[in-house]
């Protein structure tokens, strides 16, 4: 599965409509965002999502963490998070 960055932007958009906060309190709680593209050693990619996609369960007050093959590279992914807080 690959997406740009416009795709990122989007599943980010739905993941946090799609959270267990109420429609009123997600208008006044911040969200903090990160969007990062990582290059993985050449061939490795499909290691490095493996290693991360593990790793969310670790990360409290992260929402969505997203992780998306980079159409035009393939050494190249995004990851997309959304925080709760600083």
């Amino acid at each position: 599965m690959t997406h740009n960055r416009r795709d990122m932007i989007g599943l980010v958009a739905a993941a946090i409509t799609a959270t267990a906060v109420p429609a009123a309190a997600q208008a006044t709680t911040p969200r903090y965002g990160l969007i990062n593209q990582m290059l993985a050693k050449g061939g490795k990619r499909d290691e490095l999502i493996a290693i991360l996609s593990q790793a969310t369960g670790a990360m409290p007050g992260c929402l969505p963490y997203i992780v998306a093959l980079d159409g035009a590279n393939p050494d190249a992914i995004w990851i997309t998070k959304v925080w709760d807080g600083r």
